[in-house]
């Protein structure tokens, strides 16, 4: 049995119960209000639902951390060694669904380690544990041009800096707030239950820096939501290594990176003429090397600084690229894969004085747990993609069985899920 911490409302109205007070309030309003008509507005981000690389966005300086003349360096992997620290994964997820008057957008975050079977998630499923404060795991946003009136205290109808859904807000602007709101909530978290000798994993980059923060052309109520989601990031951060927490983010998507390609010192391994992404950079890099059996390749650390965000001045981060080979039988270079670390310079420091290093701390979550990712981020990302499903699945379930009105593919989508 797995010991999972389980946090609900202190005033406990569970999440169905909360799940149920939409479906019905949505319903009353639609049968009550018969001259309020849906005005669906598509937009092209919520078809394609692009997602810009996060390194790219805005103008930053990469330089190398360390002295070194080798671009991947192999770094032994020491079987049988056991560590002496606990690792925890933090990942969450988001859904949505159309319902006609709104759109709903559904999220969930789960922290967890794999070898103690330790897990705080929210939203719970089932059980009680009394906390002082929770976050909203559901978006309203309404597809007319009157606002909708619903009140649950885990429901929200506006974002972080306060401003109310409207026809302007995209579903995939949403679910990427609701995602990184739900991090800096449950990083919060982390850094108030006095975990002890405990090193913290996230799914994605350390500072979320979106196009939102440096593109002219983003509406300024964007703008504001991912500073104030970035102040918290940092925040949350600072939090955790006042307290001897460090804190690396794992980035699993790294084609489209351009790091390595604009880094002052490895610009002999660069094409200059053909801007490469980072992947394929460091592939073709070790294509012509003369590989090491039982080893994993890192390049050196490198100090990337971003420009000043509004008023916010965001400290600088180390990346670490880590290769990891394909096995001895397994000749194909397709099955190699390529990761960055992201950690402060004070995380790095954090882990020194433990003498462990961010890499060796990445392989003993990864290979040396038999797999070829971090297992805790893997097992977080499955428990919260699992939590959020289920819950669009019983909204979906709900809505329909009150006889609120559905999208044709949302509706068709959940007659698939109840079928099979």
């Amino acid at each position: 049995m797995s010991d999972v911490i389980i946090m609900d409302y202190i005033v406990k109205p569970s999440v169905l119960d909360s799940l149920l007070r939409i479906a019905y309030n949505l319903r009353r309003i639609s049968y009550n209000n018969p001259s309020l008509k849906a005005k669906s507005v598509l937009r092209l981000e919520d078809t394609l639902r692009l997602r810009e690389p996060i390194e790219d966005s805005g103008p930053f300086a990469a330089t190398l951390y360390e002295s070194t003349n080798r671009p991947l360096i192999p770094k032994r992997i020491q079987y049988g060694k056991r560590s002496n620290y606990t690792i925890i994964g933090l990942d969450s997820s988001s859904r949505s669904l159309e319902a006609g008057l709104a759109d709903i957008v559904i999220g969930s975050v789960c922290a967890f380690n794999h070898r103690f079977s330790y897990t705080i998630e929210w939203p719970s499923i089932s059980g009680v544990f009394n906390f002082n404060e929770y976050h909203p795991v559901f978006y309203i946003l309404p597809n007319t041009s009157e606002p909708l009136s619903i009140q649950d205290p885990l429901l929200s109808t506006t974002n972080v800096a306060g401003r109310s859904f409207d026809l302007n807000y995209s579903i995939g602007e949403a679910e990427s707030e609701m995602r990184v709101s739900l991090e800096n909530w449950m990083l919060k978290i982390l850094s108030s239950i006095g975990l002890d000798n405990t090193i913290i994993f996230i799914d994605g980059p350390i500072y979320n820096i979106t196009k939102a923060l440096v593109s002219n052309s983003s509406p300024d109520y964007i703008r504001e939501v991912w500073i104030k989601l970035l102040e918290s990031r940092v925040e949350a951060i600072r939090r955790l290594e006042n307290k001897g927490l460090p804190v690396i983010g794992v980035v699993k998507r790294v084609d489209k990176s351009t790091i390595l390609y604009r880094t002052r010192g490895l610009e002999y391994i660069v094409k200059r003429d053909v801007p490469e992404g980072d992947a394929s950079i460091l592939l073709r890099v070790y294509l012509d090397m003369i590989k090491t059996p039982g080893r994993v390749y890192v390049t050196p650390k490198i100090k990337v600084s971003s420009t000043q965000v509004e008023d916010l001045k965001l400290p600088s981060k180390i990346v670490q690229y880590v290769l990891i080979p394909p096995g001895m039988y397994q000749l194909e270079s397709s099955f190699t894969r390529v990761y960055r670390l992201e950690y402060t310079n004070r995380t790095l420091e954090i882990l020194e004085s433990r003498g462990l290093d961010p890499v060796v701390v990445f392989i003993s979550d990864s290979i040396l747990s038999g797999a070829l990712e971090p297992i805790s981020i893997k097992f977080s990302d499955k428990r919260s993609s699992s939590i959020a499903e289920s819950l669009k699945k019983k909204l979906a379930m709900s809505l329909a069985s009150f006889g609120a009105p559905l999208s044709y593919s949302s509706l068709k989508e959940a007659e698939i899920t109840w079928r099979s």
